[in-house]
């Protein structure tokens, strides 16, 4: 227990001292014997299973007394002399906005650990290995250390060499590969021992997309002169499901869409859905709920939705960033995979958030505004008031999985009767209002003019049927049944969460 409390202490320290109380690790520990680890029952319950238990609630202790500032061992006050570490000149740090910024990076004031991270994140998709040593090895060398050790990057070995002369001085001490799976089939371990914290990241490639015309309202000197294996900016991700028309005009909002989202209650998982709970099957459970993130996903972009960038992906949670309809077909993909990957199992789940925005709104706040999207899903409740999470937001509308399959595939079933018919985007547009009355309806939250929603609809589609040149009567009811059943009995069900299926198709067709 001392030594525990030995690397509590440093721990707080280094995350007092680079991120003044932002972040931070807490630890948490019981005294244990043998017999604590048995599967047997001790008034109805396994002894594993009381041991974890209180460990969670020890966890829980932890959290709420972070860095423990106010005993008397505590590290010195945290803001002593913060205020004159800021240079004149520098001031603050440009990324953070509250560190003292010590050196200038693209002309940009930081501190040394947003330049860290900025050159990891760099790194991670040039790089294939990093490098852990108690010296600096002077190559591709983070400048700050980290509890005392030096994290430095490397290429593919026939590049960068070998580190063993390095390794007997006992200087290096850990070497690790984190390049993403080549093939579905083959075997992960390439000679080194392997960490998953790369991400897929969207490169141009070879083929020319911007004489097709998909990124022909970018300004100049953002279509001309990109390298294949350049990474793709925000503004040509958010160009990349435009698609052409008949016409050979390209077609679809501009606009980036962001993922983020966590598996529920996870804490609950592993404190009491294991039977009989084991420390071998907790950590099984851990490692394959970090592979899936980790592993499976960033390949699975790399090879079905090669323009979705992944912010970070591994744990129990995921950040994405990419083309608005292709992030929300990644989210159902992952949703049916994950499924599978826990072979059905109806009690693990996860809920999404999803944010729609323009490229040029900062990644922080396009994360702040998919966390409140995923706070939503994460407060979905059932009919009865119970909270069930499983959830999807989106537009701002949260729906379970189930119902988010039925209105993309009602979405699918527009886009085909919007051909056949030709149907104006101002009727649909219309829709909208109508979806809200019965929404509104549904909750008993609106005014009593909600009640006409379906008349309304009724009207407004017997108008447009009688506007279409050379339909005869026969033909108009039959329209007027089938818009019925697809529209209004869509708009009956889900309320004001259709305008999920009304946006996904206006957004594709709209120049």
């Amino acid at each position: 227990m001392t030594a525990l409390r030995r690397v509590q202490a440093v721990l707080d320290d280094w995350f007092l001292q680079h991120c003044h109380g932002q972040s931070g690790i807490g630890l948490a520990w019981l005294p244990a014997c043998c017999n604590d680890f048995l599967r047997g029952r001790v008034n109805g319950d396994p002894p594993f299973r009381i041991l974890m238990k209180r460990l969670f609630e020890q966890l829980q202790e932890a959290k709420a007394r972070r860095f423990n500032l106010c005993a008397t061992s505590s590290p010195s006050p945290l803001f002593e002399g913060f205020l004159d570490r800021f240079d004149p000149v520098l001031g603050v740090c440009a990324v953070d906005g509250r560190s003292p910024a010590t050196r200038l990076k693209d002309g940009i004031p930081m501190c040394e650990l947003s330049a860290d991270q900025i050159e990891v994140g760099r790194h991670l998709v040039t790089q294939s290995r990093v490098l852990i040593s108690r010296e600096s090895l002077d190559h591709n060398t983070l400048s700050l250390p980290i509890f005392g050790y030096y994290v430095q990057f490397t290429g593919e070995e026939e590049k960068s060499g070998r580190f063993g002369p390095i390794a007997r001085t006992g200087n290096l001490r850990r070497v690790w590969d984190f390049t993403l799976p080549r093939q579905g089939d083959a075997p992960l371990f390439n000679g080194y021992a392997r960490r998953f914290i790369n991400g897929y990241v969207p490169r141009f490639g070879q083929q020319n997309a911007w004489e097709q015309g998909r990124y022909e309202r970018l300004p100049a000197e953002l279509r001309d002169g990109w390298e294949p294996d350049a990474p793709k900016t925000l503004e040509h991700l958010a160009c990349d499901d435009r698609q052409p028309d008949e016409q050979h005009r390209y077609r679809g909002i501009e606009a980036l869409m962001t993922l983020k989202g966590d598996v529920d209650n996870l804490g609950l998982l592993f404190e009491s859905g294991l039977e009989p709970p084991t420390f071998a099957k907790m950590a099984a459970l851990s490692r394959q709920m970090n592979a899936f993130f980790a592993v499976w996903l960033p390949w699975h972009c790399s090879l079905k939705r090669p323009s979705v960038y992944t912010v970070f992906a591994g744990g129990d949670d995921f950040f994405l960033i990419g083309p608005w309809h292709s992030t929300m077909q990644l989210a159902r993909e992952m949703r049916t995979e994950f499924s599978r990957y826990v072979a059905g199992n109806p009690q693990i789940h996860f809920s999404a958030g999803l944010s729609m925005t323009k490229p040029g709104l900062p990644v922080r706040q396009m994360g702040q505004l998919t966390e409140e999207a995923l706070d939503h899903s994460k407060g979905r409740r059932d009919r009865e008031g119970l909270l069930v999470k499983n959830a999807v937001t989106c537009f701002g509308q949260t729906v379970s999985w189930q119902e988010w399959e039925a209105l993309w595939t009602i979405g699918d079933e527009i886009d085909r009767v919007a051909k056949e018919l030709n149907l104006p985007t101002g009727y649909l547009y219309g829709l909208q209002f109508l979806a809200d009355m019965a929404g509104r309806l549904q909750q008993g939250s609106g005014p009593i003019e909600d009640a006409l929603w379906n008349s309304r609809f009724v009207y407004r589609t017997r108008r447009l049927l009688e506007r279409q040149r050379g339909m005869d009567a026969r033909a108009r009811m039959v329209w007027q049944e089938r818009l019925g059943t697809l529209l209004g009995g869509g708009i009956s069900r889900h309320g004001s969460a259709f305008k999920l299926a009304l946006f996904t198709y206006l957004y594709q067709h709209r120049y």
